[in-house]
């Protein structure tokens, strides 16, 4: 005997931190290198459903999701070489780039 059970697609939110500290090195022409920390928020919003199939052998659960995400204000990386200060500025708010992801998957 097989049974199923579905439900409806649900939303999902979530808001992310991502801390990244480098510390101090001296690279292999001499270089002094500094890197100061770098905090990045990024907020996403997406559906996940899973349904689930009772088998004479047991249960199969499949579930999927898809989602985008964007970045909250803007990230920058600042790093002294040598006494010169360098700055990388990643993805903020006035950027249009929302990366996106799919998920599938299954257990037994």
């Amino acid at each position: 005997m097989v049974t199923q059970m579905a439900a409806a697609p649900a939303p999902t939110a979530r808001v992310a931190r991502r801390w990244l500290s480098g510390g101090a090195f001296t690279d292999a022409v001499g270089a002094h290198v500094s890197l100061d920390e770098m905090t990045q928020y990024t907020g996403g919003i997406g559906l996940s459903a899973e349904t689930t199939r009772t088998l004479e052998d047991g249960t199969l659960a499949l579930c999927a999701s898809a989602d985008v995400e964007r970045a909250l204000g803007g990230a920058e990386t600042a790093a002294v070489v040598s006494g010169a200060p360098l700055a990388a500025h990643g993805p903020g708010s006035g950027d249009t780039e929302y990366p996106g992801r799919v998920s599938l998957g299954w257990t037994f």
